[in-house]
C-alpha cells in the first residue's frame, strides 16, 4: 500500500509541475490597436453653413455639452463648435479656432489631406511637398477640448513660417 501511495504521490508530484511551466497564454481574440480599428466608424466630415444646419454629424465626449466635427475643406482647423442647447442645438462658428499658416508672407496651401473620426478622438493631417501638419481634437472633461497641432518640416530645406489663430462666429 504504501509503494501505491508513494508511485501516486510520484505521478500526481510530477503532473504538478509540468502543469505550473505550461506555456499557455490567454491571447485575446482581438487585438490590441482599437484605436485604429475603429477609424471612421462615424462619418464626421461636414462644415456648418449657418448655425441650425444638421447636415453632418458631430463629435462629443465626456459628456460635454458642445461637439466638433472635420472640415470637409483643406484647412486647419476643425468645424464648430456645435452648442447642445435647449433650442435643439446650434453652431457657434463653421471653425471657430482655424489656424493659419504663413510662408514668404502668403498663406500655405496643402495638397493633401487626411481625416480620420475615432471613437476618442477627431484627427487630420495635411501636407504638401515641405510641410506636415496633424491636428488632434479631443475631450478631456465635460468642459474641455483640447487640440494638439504638430508642424514637420518634411524637407531638407530650412522654412520660416507665421502663425496666426482666427475665426469668427455666425452672426445671429
Amino acid at each position: 500500500m504504501t509503494h501505491s501511495l508513494r508511485f501516486f504521490a510520484l505521478i500526481f508530484s510530477a503532473f504538478l509541475v509540468v502543469s505550473c511551466n505550461s506555456s499557455y497564454s490567454e491571447a485575446p481574440y482581438l487585438s490590441t490597436n482599437y484605436v485604429v480599428e475603429t477609424a471612421n466608424t462615424l462619418n464626421y466630415i461636414g462644415e456648418a453653413t449657418h448655425p441650425k444646419d444638421r447636415s453632418m454629424l458631430m463629435f462629443s465626449d465626456q459628456g460635454a455639452w458642445f461637439a466638433y466635427s472635420l472640415p470637409q475643406t483643406k484647412s486647419l482647423g476643425f468645424s464648430g463648435p456645435f452648442l447642445m442647447t435647449q433650442q435643439n442645438g446650434v453652431w457657434a462658428s463653421k471653425r471657430l479656432s482655424e489656424l493659419e499658416l504663413l510662408e514668404d508672407g502668403s498663406p500655405v496651401t496643402f495638397s493633401s489631406q487626411k481625416r480620420e473620426g475615432f471613437l476618442s478622438h477627431l484627427e487630420q493631417t495635411l501636407t504638401n511637398d515641405h510641410i506636415k501638419v496633424k491636428q488632434q481634437l479631443y475631450f478631456t472633461s465635460g468642459h474641455t477640448a483640447v487640440l494638439n497641432t504638430y508642424i514637420t518640416n518634411i524637407s531638407d530645406t530650412k522654412i520660416v513660417l507665421r502663425s496666426n489663430w482666427k475665426g469668427m462666429l455666425f452672426a445671429d
